[in-house]
């Protein structure tokens, strides 16, 4: 199985630099990236969608991150990975990609 992503957008935040306890970093931001809207034959006009990506670089990687800002065109190359939480008070399922 291949799993890869590339990613272009643009980012929505300044980068968040942390240093977990072992002293590895860790830079959290997110990107978004617009598939432009469209006019269709029949004239029904389709409007722009845009997706955020919640996107974390590690080790040395983030060392990069302070010379990123708010609305700077970024393309990342990585993984893709989701995660399922579950609200213990209502049960509700939430998946975050």
């Amino acid at each position: 199985m291949i799993n890869i992503a590339i990613i272009g957008g643009y980012l929505g935040q300044e980068p968040e630099v942390t240093t977990l306890p072992e002293g590895q970093k860790v830079a959290r931001f997110r990107i978004c990236t617009t598939e432009r809207g469209y006019l269709t034959r029949s004239g029904t006009q389709v409007p722009d969608r845009n997706t955020w990506h919640n996107c974390n670089l590690w080790g040395n990687l983030a060392n990069y991150a302070p010379n990123l800002h708010k609305g700077d065109f970024v393309v990342l190359r990585g993984k893709y990975h989701t995660r399922e939480v579950t609200n213990e008070q209502t049960g509700e399922v939430r998946t975050f990609y």
